[in-house]
């Protein structure tokens, strides 16, 4: 997987082979393996997303990789299904 450049608003610029967002913040490790966390409010999201499309890398805002909201079933697998 290609890393990804996150540009922040200070002209700032870090290559993260892994990123996600929890509570508002981003989190990232760098391709040297050191890792950090920023408020997202201080991150250029838009020059982040548009400088990586023109390189084929498509920058998502995720939870953590590998890590995903249960499903309903998940939660209560005794449940019956509901009926649409």
């Amino acid at each position: 997987m290609d890393p990804v450049l996150l540009y922040m608003k200070d002209g700032s610029v870090y290559s993260a082979s892994v990123y996600w967002v929890k509570d508002n913040k981003l989190h990232y490790i760098l391709t040297t393996g050191a890792g950090n966390v920023v408020d997202l409010d201080n991150v250029d999201i838009e020059r982040t997303t548009a400088e990586n499309a023109k390189n084929g890398v498509r920058v998502t805002l995720n939870p953590r990789p590998g890590v995903s909201e249960p499903s309903p079933e998940t939660l209560s697998p005794t449940a019956p299904a509901s009926k649409t």
